[in-house]
């Protein structure tokens, strides 16, 4: 039954999703976690320690890759959802087979068997916070993207097929002059076009726009990089100092 432990935590995190419902459709923004909310009960927090027999990475939960254990307690063995892959890497708290871990969080049952939603994990003399006490996620528009993206910015460069271009004239008059606000909204000046942005919980930023439509932005270092999903030409500004 080598398979059960990776099933009930595809099944768990399938039922998460459809916990979401239409919010995971829209790309939650920050400090949004409606189907997490509904399956967290605070009056039912409580720690556990065991040794961790298993680690599931499911994909396409809405959130990135997500990432459950299977704990072994001197009493039972129970599923722990900790959450996406991307925010546990950026704390650099990896798990593995035949760790000991303590595990704080919302204890229910899922398909009958123990579950834990976990809002704080323990590793050695490590621990990470996961949800604050009503079970909102850390992870609810944490990347650092959302601080370091306000401002304006210059289309620079364009790659296209791998390589390298100054952007066109069209490019420069649709997306050239770019300021983005700290309360969601962002507008292109060279085209009077506006939008509105979320952080996703895969750590991208999805726009949506009143002309160009959707697409999405991400930081390399210092650059901002616009991308769009039926496009794979890369547009890359500069930050106006």
């Amino acid at each position: 039954m080598k398979g059960t432990a990776p099933m009930a935590a595809l099944v768990f995190m399938l039922a998460l999703s459809m916990a979401c419902g239409s919010e995971n459709q829209r790309g939650p923004g920050p400090g949004e976690e409606a189907g997490y909310d509904r399956m967290y009960d605070p009056k039912t927090v409580g720690t556990v320690s065991g040794e961790v027999v298993s680690v599931a990475k499911i994909a396409d939960r809405g959130t990135g890759d997500g990432v459950s254990l299977t704990v072994k307690t001197a009493r039972e063995t129970i599923l722990v959802d900790l959450g996406p892959g991307w925010f546990l890497a950026k704390q650099g708290l990896n798990f593995a087979p035949q760790d000991q871990v303590e595990i704080t969080g919302s204890q229910i049952t899922f398909q009958g068997k123990p579950t834990i939603i976990a809002s704080m994990v323990k590793k050695g003399d490590k621990s990470l916070k996961l949800r604050d006490p009503a079970g909102s996620p850390a992870w609810a528009g944490a990347d650092n993207h959302s601080a370091s993206i306000i401002g304006k910015w210059l289309l620079q460069e364009m790659i296209e097929n791998s390589e390298f271009k100054h952007p066109n004239e069209t490019a420069e008059k649709k997306w050239g002059n770019l300021e983005i606000f700290s309360n969601n909204t962002l507008e292109f000046y060279s085209s009077d076009t506006r939008g509105s942005w979320n952080i996703l919980h895969d750590g991208r930023i999805k726009v949506v726009s009143d002309y160009w439509g959707t697409f999405f932005i991400s930081t390399e270092g210092d650059k901002l990089i616009m991308t769009f999903p039926d496009d794979q030409t890369k547009y890359i500004y500069n930050k106006i100092k």
